[in-house]
């Protein structure tokens, strides 16, 4: 946003999920306000087609004039008109009802045909204008918003224009008022501004990074923020409207946090390899339980290196598991993965050595760590820490059912037995809700088995690869029921893939 915009100009961003109907609402609050503060302003409702905007959101504008007052109905001889059929209109301002009021005092007598050209004339300088439009698809982005010269521009579903989209529409708040004592001395109204309302995109989105620049800038007041949660539009919903929200996206976490809490969040092509994955394993801060075990899980890549911590303990029969922090770091290389995973140790679980407090620390890998092909022979580099992972060999596919398994277990109070700390674990979050996924139409490997790896695939793959191993090598859901069997296929021997652990 340029020096000179920014000066007499302030921009709103309104994000709500669905059915909040409070995002457009704000905005015709807003936009009411500013008309009837500024007598001639000129306001623009931009959306990318203007079929839309005749459709949502001017039923949403004219809910709200209906609920506004007597000023805003159009009776044929009033400040306020509808204008070919709801595309234009004409709102009272202060200055131009003082004015009416003016005039009627000094010609009581006035007939209809004075007072609809008193309308015409002066009603139609001192009131504010209201415009409905859509975004004309010129190629050439300069000429995208030519003739929108407003005081106040609203982009509805801001989300689906660009960054460069705001500049272009930042450059048309250049209209003149027609109250002097609300212009400046070259004839421009003091205050403009832009609204954005949307439904809360990716976390990645212009938008969202552009909330981020914003807590840098010097003056707090040239951008404000707002995320509107459906549940503050209760009251317009129709019953259980929220709660069969709730239950249409209890096991799809980003869209749980854009459709009902109005928060970005990432909503992934293809199918996520986790899809027992639900809003209910998600918490913040979860505390260590006494006597568990601390569960480390190593991935070391050529990308990117990544750790998870869980703990891990059994009741009453039942296994459970919490992931409670994490390391992440792209383009490094093992000895700075064993001195954070050190720092890790010693800062966030300075007890990990108590075992009146901690069951013990346990360390687990991927069995190509202890092949010779790993070049960088990650093995003897913990070793020298200290560290000393274990490791089993566990197919890709059994080791995902495994995840998921675990990801749908209760225990006997229908409790989830696994959880997830999305504050310390925010990339093992981020990979749970779809960001470790299959690839999509048009990627490579579509069609087959393997998720997606590497830069390609976000790089989700090493958290997650991490915290299967820790998973694949502590639990026993795999085996529940396995010794019962008798002889597997022609191998002539029973199984007992699930015989006690011993912890050393």
């Amino acid at each position: 946003m340029s020096e000179f915009h920014a000066s007499r100009s302030r921009t709103r961003v309104l994000i709500g999920g669905r059915g909040s109907g409070k995002t457009t609402g704000v905005a015709v609050e807003v936009i009411l306000k500013h008309c009837w503060r500024y007598a001639g302003a000129r306001v623009y409702i931009l959306r990318k087609t203007a079929q839309a905007n005749q459709d949502t959101t001017l039923e949403t504008f004219e809910l709200v004039l209906g609920n506004s007052g007597t000023a805003f109905v159009d009776s044929g001889q009033s400040l306020f008109k509808k204008i070919e059929g709801g595309r234009q209109f004409r709102i009272p301002s202060r200055k131009a009802v003082e004015m009416y009021n003016a005039f009627m005092r000094h010609k009581p007598q006035a007939t209809k045909a004075e007072i609809e050209r008193w309308m015409d004339t002066v009603g139609n300088k001192y009131c504010s204008w209201l415009l409905f439009s859509g975004v004309p698809t010129s190629s050439h982005r300069a000429t995208r918003f030519r003739g929108f010269e407003a005081s106040l521009i609203v982009l509805i579903e801001a989300d689906q224009f660009d960054r460069e989209d705001v500049d272009l529409a930042m450059a048309c708040l250049r209209w003149k008022g027609s109250d002097p004592d609300d212009c400046d001395e070259r004839g421009f109204l003091k205050e403009q501004g832009l609204i954005l309302d949307t439904n809360p995109p990716s976390p990645r989105h212009w938008i969202a990074k552009w909330e981020d620049e914003a807590k840098t800038y010097n003056d707090p007041n040239i951008i404000r923020f707002w995320h509107i949660e459906t549940e503050e539009n209760r009251g317009n919903l129709p019953p259980n409207y929220i709660e069969d929200l709730a239950r249409q996206y209890s096991k799809n976490p980003p869209m749980y946090k854009r459709m009902l809490l109005g928060q970005y969040a990432e909503a992934f092509d293809g199918t996520p390899v986790f899809w027992a994955f639900s809003q209910e394993h998600v918490y913040k801060d979860l505390p260590f339980p006494k006597g568990a075990y601390l569960v480390i899980g190593w991935d070391f890549g050529a990308s990117a290196n990544a750790c998870v911590f869980s703990a891990y303990w059994e009741e009453g029969g039942q296994e459970y598991l919490w992931d409670i922090y994490e390391y992440f770091k792209e383009a490094t290389d093992t000895e700075e993965q064993c001195r954070q995973v050190q720092k890790i140790l010693n800062e966030v679980f300075p007890w990990h050595t108590d075992r009146t407090f901690c069951a013990g620390v346990l360390h687990y890998c991927d069995p190509a760590g202890a092949q010779r092909r790993d070049t960088g022979k990650s093995l003897t580099v913990l070793a020298s820490y200290g560290f000393y992972p274990g490791f089993r060999r566990v197919g890709l596919q059994e080791s995902i059912s495994l995840y998921n398994r675990l990801l749908e277990a209760r225990d006997t109070k229908q409790r989830l037995v696994y959880r997830i700390d999305s504050k310390n674990c925010p990339i093992l979050y981020a990979a749970s809700i779809g960001g470790y996924r299959y690839p999509g139409v048009g990627e490579p490997g579509y069609g087959g088995d393997e998720p997606l790896k590497g830069p390609k695939g976000g790089n989700y793959d090493h958290i997650a690869d991490s915290a299967r191993y820790a998973k694949s090598n502590v639990l026993r859901l795999m085996q529940v029921g396995e010794d019962d069997k008798g002889p597997i296929g022609k191998l002539g021997f029973l199984s007992k893939p699930n015989r006690a652990r011993r912890w050393r």
